[in-house]
């Protein structure tokens, strides 16, 4: 597996009242309490709030999910779903926690392979 290393210290944020459909690339950490549908590719930590619904195949260093997430997760260090989280799809990491009271339907993985450029 490759490991990736974050690669910024800045945050990009995503208010409630914004929607993305599409694709979003980046390397800074984000934090997002709107919506996004599609696919989201980071180079560092992805913070999904409380109000955030995100509909998308996520690939990422780490994650942290404390809202609702729908998709195939792929991430190369840790992925935390709190317990507010409503987490339903498919989870590859190295390392998952789920805390008590955090709902989740799919599938967990931790030995896997990285897509290349991950």
């Amino acid at each position: 597996m490759k490991k990736m290393a974050l690669t910024s210290k800045s945050e990009g944020f995503i208010g409630q009242g914004i929607e993305i459909k599409g694709s979003l690339t980046g390397d800074e950490a984000l934090v997002v309490e709107g919506k996004i549908t599609g696919e989201i590719s980071l180079n560092n930590h992805l913070t999904v709030q409380e109000s955030a619904e995100i509909k998308a195949n996520v690939e990422t260093v780490e994650l942290t999910i404390n809202g609702t997430l729908e998709g195939k997760v792929q991430v190369s260090e840790l992925i935390t779903v709190n317990s507010t989280a409503q987490v339903s799809g498919e989870l590859y990491s190295p390392r998952i926690i789920i805390e008590e009271g955090a709902r989740f339907n799919g599938h967990v993985e931790m030995d896997f392979e990285l897509p290349e450029g991950i």
